[in-house]
């Protein structure tokens, strides 16, 4: 723990009733409704891996307990501060993994941090853990500023055929499956959650539509393209049209798992770098492909505003950092300067 993160002692901070200290039991109540208030599934992993992260820096290893009432404005300060500058320090053998996420997208992932705690405490606030004035404090703590070049890649024409064909090396449910899996999130933008949250009610074979259950329980309604419709209609063929999950899990013999088990996000990454593997093409990731269908209309000319929609973005600004044109007009000027 660095010297300067220290856990200050709030001034009636414990809450006794009947003789009992409840302080212990409330703390966990404020860090449970934050998760429980979050979007998916998800989310709330990830927060909780964040919550965890903060209560290490204070050597607390369970953020359910660690006392996020005696958290102060000046400490939260520091705290930013030292998010802010962990990428200079040294790095023990153990903190490397928590270091990596703190690196890779430092203002952002920093603001993460801040919006973790802050959204704690707000429920610590509720529960009358901290008072107004202590809350409004913190409620002031700046976010960092700054940016980073946005990570990922988009994958070319050329890629996404690779990756079709090469599903046809498995049998005959799983190559349909991930031949299916590809062309629908690159062709519809899904994100990992929302590719496993389609079922047989999504679709609507008369409309040829998809219907999406985004973040922030946001729905959208997207049409496919000629050539997912019909990957997914070899795909159905082999399902069947029973109801249930869209995607199906499938066991070590790559046929579809007898308990018709629905795929998971972690079975959409693996079935998508093991494509990526026999393809032989440059890594992606899963968002990756989300990434492609969003860059593909931006080049398009499709306006920004209508990608936002297609997307299911609530604020541009998330938009628009898949617009990489910009970019590509620097590349060419200096293209054009070294001839």
């Amino acid at each position: 723990m660095s010297n300067e993160l220290v856990l200050a002692a709030q001034p009636n901070s414990e809450i006794i009733l009947n003789g009992v200290d409840h302080t212990n039991e409330l703390t966990r109540v404020a860090v449970t409704a934050y998760l429980d208030d979050l979007p998916s599934a998800n989310s709330k992993s990830r927060m909780e891996y964040v919550l965890s992260n903060v209560a290490r820096r204070f050597d607390w290893n369970d953020p359910f307990t660690f006392p996020w009432h005696k958290l102060t404005y000046l400490t939260i300060n520091k705290f930013k501060n030292h998010l802010f500058t962990l990428s200079s320090m040294t790095q023990s053998k153990e903190s490397v993994e928590e270091s990596n996420m703190l690196q890779s997208l430092a203002p952002n992932t920093s603001n993460l941090y801040l919006a973790a705690i802050k959204g704690v405490l707000s429920h610590c606030f509720r529960l009358q853990l901290i008072d107004a004035h202590t809350y409004m404090l913190i409620k002031e703590v700046k976010p960092v500023k700054g940016t980073r070049a946005p990570a990922g890649r988009e994958l070319t024409p050329q890629e996404i055929e690779l990756l079709v064909e090469q599903a046809a090396r498995f049998p005959p449910f799983r190559a349909a499956r991930d031949a299916a899996l590809v062309l629908l999130m690159t062709d519809l933008g899904l994100r990992r959650e929302e590719s496993v949250g389609l079922s047989m009610a999504s679709f609507n074979k008369y409309e040829r539509t998809m219907r999406i259950l985004g973040k922030g329980n946001k729905e959208r309604v997207l049409e496919l393209s000629p050539r997912a419709l019909a990957a997914l209609h070899k795909y159905l063929a082999l399902r069947g049209d029973q109801p249930g999950p869209l995607f199906y899990r499938t066991n070590r013999n790559n046929q579809v798992h007898p308990k018709s088990l629905p795929l998971g996000v972690s079975g959409v990454r693996n079935a998508l770098e093991h494509l990526q593997a026999i393809a032989g093409t440059q890594k992606f990731s899963p968002h990756d492909l989300r990434r492609t269908f969003a860059t593909n209309l931006l080049n398009a000319g499709v306006d920004i505003l209508i990608v936002q929609r297609l997307l299911g973005h609530s604020d541009l600004r998330t938009t628009q950092r898949y617009d990489k044109r910009d970019e590509q007009k620097m590349r060419d000027a200096l293209r054009k300067l070294h001839i």
